[in-house]
Parts: C-alpha cells; sequence; structure tokens
C-alpha cells in the first residue's frame, strides 16, 4: 500500500483495473465487504468509501441485499471538438464500428432543411454508423459530407474513426458547432442500441468546419442515454 494514497483510493483503483482489463466483466459480482476487508486488511467502512468511489464514477451497481456488481461502462466526454473515438481510445478499450450505410446521394429537401449549409441536388456522401465499446452499443452516427471530400472506401470507416479518415485527406477541421438534446428513441434506434422504443437517449447534432470556414460534415448522433456523460466546465464572467 502507498501511504500517500488513502487506503479507499487505493482499493478503488484496484478493482477498477480490474474492470477495465476484463477481469471482471458487466454483471460479474465483486466479492463480500467482509472478503475484501480481510484480503486488504482495513475496516468495513474503509471499504464502503472504496465501492462509493467506484459507484460515482459508474462502474459498479450496489443494491441493499444483493450482491454488487459490474455495471455496463459509462462514457464520460468532455465537451470539446473531438470524436468519440480520440475520447474512448485506452487500455481496455475495445472499440468497433459497423457501417450500416454508406451511399452517394443527392441532397434532398429534407436534408437541406436540416443543414442549411447544402444545396438541393448537391452530390453528398452519406453514412451511418454503429458504435460498440467492449461489444456494447453506445451510440448510432448518421453523417452527410460533399462528396468531393471522400477519399476513403467502407472498408477504411469500419476500422478509422472518420475524423482521421478527414485529416488524412489533408482537410484541417478547425472549431465545430454542435446543439445537445433529449429524445425518446425509435424502433430502429432501439434495436441497433439494444434498447427499448420509447426509452431516452441523448441527441447530438454538429456541423464541423475547416480552416477557410468551409462546412465538412454535418452530422446527428444518437446516443444511449445511460451510458453517456457529456462534461462542460464553465466560468463565470463578472462585470468590471
Amino acid at each position: 500500500m502507498n501511504p500517500d494514497i488513502p487506503l479507499y483510493e487505493q482499493i478503488a483503483r484496484s478493482i477498477e483495473a480490474r474492470i477495465i482489463s476484463g477481469e471482471l466483466p458487466v454483471g460479474a459480482n465483486l466479492e463480500s465487504e467482509a472478503t475484501m476487508m480481510a484480503q486488504f486488511e482495513v475496516s468495513r467502512a474503509t471499504v464502503r468509501q472504496a465501492l462509493a468511489r467506484l459507484e460515482t464514477k459508474g462502474l459498479i451497481h450496489r443494491s441493499r441485499g444483493v450482491p454488487t456488481t459490474v455495471a455496463r461502462r459509462t462514457i464520460v466526454r468532455p465537451t470539446e471538438f473531438h470524436s468519440l473515438f480520440e475520447d474512448l481510445v485506452g487500455p481496455g478499450v475495445e472499440i468497433d464500428t459497423k457501417v450500416l450505410v454508406f451511399e452517394y446521394i443527392p441532397c434532398s429537401r429534407e436534408i437541406r432543411r436540416l443543414c442549411r449549409e447544402f444545396s438541393v441536388g448537391e452530390p453528398l456522401a452519406h453514412f451511418r454508423r454503429l458504435c460498440l465499446v467492449n461489444s456494447t452499443p453506445i451510440a448510432v452516427f448518421e453523417t452527410w459530407m460533399r462528396e468531393s471530400l471522400v477519399t476513403f472506401t467502407k472498408p477504411d470507416l469500419e476500422k478509422r474513426s472518420l475524423y482521421q479518415l478527414i485529416t488524412e485527406s489533408g482537410v484541417q477541421m478547425v472549431r465545430a458547432h454542435q446543439e445537445l438534446g433529449a429524445r425518446r428513441c425509435t424502433a430502429e434506434e432501439a434495436e441497433l442500441l439494444d434498447s427499448e422504443e420509447g426509452a431516452p437517449v441523448l441527441t447530438m447534432t454538429r456541423s464541423s468546419y475547416d480552416e477557410n470556414d468551409e462546412l465538412v460534415d454535418f452530422g446527428i448522433h444518437v446516443h444511449h442515454a445511460d451510458r453517456h456523460v457529456f462534461t462542460q466546465d464553465l466560468v463565470r464572467r463578472h462585470p468590471q
């Protein structure tokens, strides 16, 4: 044990490492409090502090009278200009992308209503992707971009993030405008996200722009509500 780190924090980190590595998969039971007390040679209060820490991070479920279990992973994302892939890359995280739609279409009036920077009839590329983390579906991405910007194939998109592919084509994205919302999921979304029709989902509408302030892509993202947390740092400005 490290004397510079509280005992409960060391215990929490030890259990978290087992969860991230897959040694303790989703749904697995943790040892009882009595077993942990003996294993780590600490008091019940210290064990409960460690479990409370893990519960706060969304790693475990605790209920009175039943064993503590490993929870589904909750994705914590800062509201910065990153792709989901960039936010998730790390040890113990396996990301899989299923490309459901990869097509070239003319811009319809409906798409034009969604994104005013496209023109009706303009050639567009349209992608729909399902993102899974450690085999768990967490989000559906719907993206439109000008056909002339697409230099990659469907197999490329299944192996790499869209932003990586765009950047490697020579386009530098420097800013984005996005709106976060919530609604009930459709039957199709529920099937893809392993959820129920009408269950809450988080939505993100994002327009990305290059260094010349030209639109690069427009996307509508649907996130499993109980597997995502978006964080923001707020600054209060005081009048001079």
